[in-house]
């Protein structure tokens, strides 16, 4: 699981408010927004052994609930629940098992995306925002998907998404102080546009 060592290092560095973008990481440098070290620094609270145990259950739950909440989305269900999932497992099954071996957070992603789906069929425009915004923590380039908020033209949606998107930035705050803040930014946008 090299990647989740590299979430858990992070985590591990934003509990003790040190510096996450460093090069001498490497090729396993952190590359997400400051807010998801911050968010997730109770996860150094064990050790890296005991993370990647915890994590392997927890991407296998968040496995079973993407395949669940993927049924839901459907605007029409032409086949049983049992056929959908199983034929599911059996197309994505090695790509199942590469996200559980690399430790990676495409299954969380998913899942908040999917739930955001969900979310806007089921007419909860708030949770759908905030999900979208939770997204962007998991992975920044969720925000693909804030035109698309914008072009629905739902208040409450726009409204819970701008929220957590200034949430978003100013979580790491709490931790390193504004002006800390503005340097894990800095040192973010740095480190993914080189």
């Amino acid at each position: 699981m090299p990647d989740l060592a590299v979430y858990w290092t992070a985590a591990a560095r934003a509990r003790g408010a040190e510096p996450l973008y460093r090069a001498e990481d490497g090729h396993y440098q952190f590359k997400y927004l400051p807010a998801f070290a911050v968010l997730t620094a109770p996860g150094a609270g064990v050790s890296l052994e005991t993370a990647k145990a915890v994590w392997f259950v927890g991407c296998v739950v968040l496995l079973v609930a993407l395949v669940w909440l993927s049924i839901a989305i459907l605007p029409e269900q032409r086949r049983a629940d049992w056929v959908l999932v199983t034929l599911t497992l059996v197309v994505m099954l090695k790509f199942y098992g590469h996200e559980l071996v690399l430790g990676q957070m495409n299954g969380l992603f998913a899942v908040v995306v999917a739930g955001a789906v969900v979310s806007l069929k089921a007419g909860r425009e708030a949770a759908a925002g905030a999900l979208i915004a939770l997204a962007i923590v998991v992975k920044p380039y969720a925000v693909i998907f804030l035109p698309w908020l914008l072009a629905r033209r739902r208040a409450a949606a726009i409204a819970a998404a701008a929220i957590g998107a200034l949430a978003l930035i100013a979580i790491p705050a709490l931790v390193y102080g504004i002006h800390g803040d503005v340097e894990l930014h800095r040192g973010w946008w740095k480190t993914v546009t080189k």
